[in-house]
């Protein structure tokens, strides 16, 4: 009778020493996210990483800003139809949040930064979508579009502000036929 008391003493010990130190590994990788460039950061940065990359924690966007503005990195697509001509071109995320609560745009931010990153990202994963959106389309073009945050004291001052656009970087990234890949 002990024998079984003091088992489940353990097992319950056991329980709380495992989610204690689940909790402290949480809060560990919290603290140190931002501060990934110092000592203690670099050091603990490859248990760490992988477990704030899956939450979306170790992000270098502000998710904690009150309204961040628009996003500053986003996929810009341009879609040729039937008759061989490019239409439209389009961004995504929106640069108007369409969303009641900011944190479904936020997630579609970094769904697109993860997008831009990965190699089969646009022909595999985003590029199916975006054809089935737009059945007329044969061929989709995609960039991958940064913009330059300009510096609080410029907005301020009233040289820049958000989403000004004077410096925006787009690059290439590939060309998908509707049912196939072209380049």
């Amino acid at each position: 009778m002990k024998a079984i008391r003091v088992q489940k003493n353990l097992k319950r010990i056991g329980w709380k020493a495992g989610l204690n130190s689940l909790l402290v590994f949480h809060l560990m990788g919290i603290a140190l996210a931002p501060l990934g460039l110092n000592y203690i950061g670099h050091q603990l940065g490859p248990w760490l990483e992988p477990y704030l990359r899956s939450l979306q924690l170790a992000s270098s966007w502000g998710f904690f800003a009150p309204d961040p503005g628009p996003p500053p990195i986003y996929i810009e697509y341009e879609v040729r139809n039937l008759s061989g001509h490019w239409v439209e071109t389009f961004q995504w995320p929106a640069r108007r949040d369409p969303y009641f609560l900011r944190e479904r745009q936020i997630w579609r931010i970094a769904a697109s930064r993860h997008l831009m990153n990965q190699a089969n990202g646009m022909t595999q994963m985003f590029g199916p979508h975006i054809c089935a959106k737009h059945p007329s389309a044969t061929q989709v073009r995609f960039y991958s579009v940064s913009e330059d945050v300009p510096a609080l004291l410029d907005v301020q001052g009233g040289k820049r502000y958000p989403g000004d656009q004077k410096w925006v970087e787009r690059r290439y990234l590939t060309t998908l036929t509707c049912g196939g890949i072209h380049g």
